[in-house]
């Protein structure tokens, strides 16, 4: 009787063994995927960095392009501007943003001016 009792309860024991070895090894498969799925993770968003750094880096150049040919062409329009009578100060207080009531109408009477000094700018160089 004891063999028998002995050998259910090393069944059970071998049973039991088995069962913890499947899940150790459904444990260990399961952190091996997500280990491969944050790997996989990672490396997407890196190359989503390198993309958005070298688009990011491609409009900074477009831009500073941009912003150059501005400045340029914002200094054909001030000399311009002083060959048709305008003074400096005229144009920096017609481009700087009013602060008060009292220097919206002193830009508005100084934007009058300008338009009559492109109309006769156009006038004069027309053929």
């Amino acid at each position: 009787m004891k063999t028998i009792a002995r050998k259910e309860k090393d069944e059970r024991v071998r049973e039991k063994d088995e069962r913890v070895r499947e899940k150790d090894e459904r444990v260990r498969e399961n952190q091996r995927r997500s280990r491969e799925r944050k790997r996989e993770y990672v490396a997407s968003l890196e190359a989503r960095l390198a993309e958005y750094d070298k688009n990011g880096v491609q409009a900074n150049i477009e831009l500073q392009s941009k912003a150059r040919a501005v400045f340029e062409e914002n200094k054909i329009l001030r000399k311009l501007l002083v060959e048709v009578g305008v003074s400096d100060a005229e144009i920096q207080n017609a481009i700087t943003p009013p602060t008060s009531l009292e220097e919206t109408v002193s830009n508005s009477s100084c934007r009058s001016r300008f338009a009559i000094y492109s109309s006769f700018a156009q006038q004069s160089f027309l053929p």
